[in-house]
């Protein structure tokens, strides 16, 4: 009987025999000559018992083991050998592959490997292994290629045919085995003479339950309940919910109340006689005498707080002007606006301003000779000249000493080269340079080196 393991003409492998042949790829097997779907099928040959794809499980979280197929892709047949030059990554729900642990699977015959895969590296809803050899025209691929692993022990328990949960054999002897154990107890340990063995324990029934009417049981409890309700005078005290009308306590009770009272308390109290001038005396001293207590200034230590040495404070004012000292020093006792002075001020702002004057004056009369000079011609040129200065500010961008952002409008790259910026506002006010560039798209001017950069807002013209 022959075995054979072969690659299809779609990639899929095909394993068989003499009685029949299994063709495996990613979504459909045939078992004998017919087609049967891939979820939970499960074939054999003389050689092999898989489950493919749906039925192959593996355990969240649990140690287990993983197929590989090898074949050659010259002639599709399985490769062996090889398992020196397989290796694998693993993917856990999509995240990043990662090596196998099992650096290297173990062979099994006709072209199959297997991994072992830790507990960890199965820790995840669903893995993907993607095996490769370095071996040249060898290719690999997991059987199955991806698994969506269940909860551990999820298949050690099964359902009968009523619908119940059938509990493994396993776990029957364990508990059977349990049952027969001995248990020995520590040092100091009392173990009550109705425990024993299932054989020589007696059943408890009725009344007999020690539970019920023992010395702490049921019936002693409520003893003890029926006991706390006498002393406390609320015994047959039905008490309002939200009122809380009823609660009280009888005069020969004596207790500690700590904590803190949140609530409002009303009515009158009939007398504490803890609550003394003596005790609370002792206990203001107490908090007093602690290290984290800061205790007032006294009289002595106000003033040295202040400042003040003397006790009296009039001593220390001796040294504030008294009201003829203040006149004595104002600008009117002192003099200092006589007819005399004012004369002599008046004639200086007089001569100051006499000068200033000239001076405005001879500027005026060189700027009228000039300007009586101008021609007709003259004048027009002059206009024209002005029409070709073009007013603009910069903006924020590129302000440097060598580039300047503008709001200037002219398109054409480099339309300003050659001509002067004048600057007329901001810390270079009636300084001048020259242009070297301008980019019509961006509006930025080039120019020789400034001595600061212009700012946002500055203005300039351009002759």
């Amino acid at each position: 009987m022959a075995t054979y393991h072969r690659i299809g003409p779609n990639g899929e492998i095909i394993c068989g025999d003499d009685d029949g042949f299994i063709r495996i790829s990613s979504s459909w097997a045939v078992v004998s000559n017919e087609e049967a779907p891939v979820g939970g099928v499960l074939f054999q040959t003389n050689y092999y018992r898989m489950l493919l794809q749906g039925g192959y499980k593996m355990q969240k979280n649990t140690a287990g083991k993983w197929v590989v197929f090898a074949w050659t892709t010259a002639d599709n047949l399985p490769k062996t050998g090889d398992a020196l030059n397989i290796t694998a990554n693993i993917r856990i729900d999509g995240g990043i592959a990662n090596a196998v642990d099992d650096t290297n699977p173990t062979e099994l015959e006709d072209g199959y490997y297997i991994f072992d895969i830790t507990a960890a590296e199965a820790n995840g809803d669903n893995l993907v292994l993607c095996p490769a050899s370095s071996t040249s025209g060898v290719q690999v691929i997991g059987v199955p290629g991806a698994i969506w692993t269940s909860p551990p022990n999820f298949e050690k328990l099964s359902i009968d045919a009523s619908g119940k949960v059938v509990t493994p054999d396993t776990q029957k002897v364990d508990v059977n085995t349990i049952k027969t154990q001995s248990i020995t107890c520590g040092a100091g340990v009392t173990v009550l003479a109705s425990v024993g063995t299932a054989a020589t324990s007696t059943a408890q029934t009725g009344d007999t339950y020690a539970l019920a009417n023992g010395a702490s049981g049921f019936a002693a409890i409520k003893g003890e309940t029926a006991s706390i309700l006498d002393d406390t005078g609320t015994n047959g005290v039905v008490v309002a919910a939200a009122s809380k009308t009823g609660y009280a306590l009888s005069a020969t009770q004596t207790f500690n109340l700590t904590g803190d009272i949140t609530g409002s308390l009303s009515g009158s109290v009939g007398s504490v006689t803890g609550l003394t001038p003596a005790n609370l005396d002792v206990a203001v001293s107490t908090r007093l005498a602690t290290a984290g207590y800061t205790a007032p200034l006294d009289a002595a230590g106000t003033r040295t707080a202040v400042g003040l040495a003397a006790a009296n404070l009039d001593t220390q004012l001796t040294d504030i002007p008294t009201v003829a000292e203040f006149e004595a020093r104002t600008l009117v006792a002192a003099n200092y606006g006589t007819a005399a002075n004012q004369t002599t001020i008046a004639g200086y702002i007089d001569t100051e301003m006499a000068a200033a004057l000239a001076a405005v004056d001879t500027e005026v009369a060189a700027i009228k000779t000039v300007t009586d000079s101008l021609t007709a011609a003259a004048a027009a040129k002059l206009a024209l000249s002005a029409g070709t200065i073009v007013s603009a500010s910069a903006i924020t961008g590129t302000l440097s000493t060598t580039q300047m952002s503008t709001d200037l409008t002219e398109a054409t790259d480099d339309h300003y080269n050659g001509r002067i910026v004048i600057f007329t506002s901001g810390v270079l006010a009636n300084q001048a340079t020259d242009i070297t560039a301008y980019n019509g798209t961006t509006k930025v001017i080039t120019m020789t080196a400034l001595t600061e950069a212009p700012s946002n807002a500055d203005t300039f013209v351009i002759v």
